[in-house]
């Protein structure tokens, strides 16, 4: 499935598309900004990994975290990355059908290598939509190309106050979300499911910090008003007592 999250700086998005991806056993991490956060089990590299190398820290069954910092060029990186994932996913593939998912965050997405992959293009439209899940953060929905736009499973809307960029949701979802998205605060936002054009409002709910650091808190967040289907279909519907940093 392929999940956009929009909206303006420090609204939640970054931290949401790691939230969700971590109901992934295997997750790959595009972090260009710097911005995620570190894991316990997670492994950290400036270049783009190798399809060997996917295979050798992804064996074993608990999760394995692989995040991606490029120290050089974005693009060239993430077209290497967006390779890799495709070789691991098709060499995988042909040992029979993927029975646990796959996490891939692309943050800050708007760069020309996400537009131009054909490999991304490749996950996006051959995979099985419940084992790969492809999460791209932009601050604005016209940031995401109209090929990938028109094939979104679901839109995450968070505070988006700007014409040019309301006209795009227009098009693209539905009235609730373009009269309320400048309104939005943080942490929160509309999630569209685009087969059932079904909309739900959700809000994080941050229990109370134990260390007395406001930037380490749990991060849940629940459906407000009368959940529609996708509540059903989405990850977030399950509580989350991990801890992680605010971003």
């Amino acid at each position: 499935m392929i999940h956009g999250l929009v909206g303006r700086r420090r609204v939640g998005k970054t931290t949401l598309s790691d939230y969700l991806c971590r109901q992934c056993l295997y997750q790959i991490r595009f972090s260009p900004r710097v911005t995620l956060p570190e894991r316990m089990n997670g492994i950290t590299i400036v270049r783009a990994p190798t399809s060997q190398e996917l295979s050798q820290w992804w064996s074993e069954k608990e999760p394995k975290v692989v995040t991606i910092v490029p120290e050089h060029d974005v693009d060239s990186t993430f077209a290497e990355t967006a390779f890799s994932v495709r070789s691991w996913y098709q060499k995988e593939e042909r040992k029979g059908p993927h029975e646990r998912a796959i996490g891939f965050i692309v943050d800050e997405a708007r760069f020309k290598a996400v537009r131009d992959s054909t490999n991304l293009d490749w996950l996006f439209r051959c995979t099985d939509v419940e084992m790969m899940h492809v999460y791209l953060t932009v601050h604005r929905p016209k940031d995401l190309h109209p090929d990938i736009r028109a094939i979104l499973d679901y839109w995450y809307v968070f505070h988006i106050h700007q014409q040019i960029d309301l006209d795009v949701l227009e098009d693209e979802t539905e009235p609730i979300i373009t009269n309320g998205a400048p309104r939005l605060k943080p942490r929160e936002f509309y999630l569209y499911d685009v087969a059932e054009q079904k909309v739900a409002f959700w809000r994080e709910v941050r229990s109370e910090c134990s260390n007395g650091n406001h930037r380490m808190c749990s991060h849940i967040w629940r459906p407000i008003g009368e959940p529609s289907k996708v509540r059903q279909l989405n990850p977030m519907a399950e509580e989350d007592d991990q801890e992680f940093e605010l971003l």
